[in-house]
């Protein structure tokens, strides 16, 4: 490991993921969203990405704005915003992140916290 991989990326672990150190990948990247070019004044807070999903093994990281890390995530980016990350859009969607989301069954119950009635065998 090098030098600078140590400073980026340290040695201790954090939830299975490597140590990431966020001001050095801002400071790389200019302190701004890597899309917009928007500094953490104006947009509240930069957010560290993955490009390529952390579950599909993905380890590099850009800073970006929630909005454009949102958008990104939910695979809504537009062709010249994959430009300035320099990936395709072939590649952009594999690098998304693996969804196992199931929808639940009524939305509304499992919100205000009612279980699932269970049919009676007697009746």
């Amino acid at each position: 490991m090098s030098d600078f991989d140590k400073l980026l990326y340290g040695t201790e672990p954090k939830k299975k993921r490597p140590y990431e150190n966020k001001n050095l990948i801002k400071q790389i990247h200019g302190n701004t969203c890597v899309i917009c070019g928007k500094n953490e004044r104006q947009v509240g807070k930069l957010v560290i990405a993955h490009v390529k999903a952390h579950s599909k093994g993905g380890s590099t990281s850009v800073p970006m704005c929630r909005n454009h890390h949102g958008k990104y995530d939910d695979g809504k980016f537009t062709n010249s915003e994959l430009k300035k990350l320099h990936i395709t859009r072939k590649q952009y969607k594999s690098f998304l992140p693996k969804t196992n989301k199931k929808k639940p069954k009524n939305p509304y119950a499992i919100q205000i916290g009612l279980k699932p009635l269970k049919r009676n065998p007697f009746l």
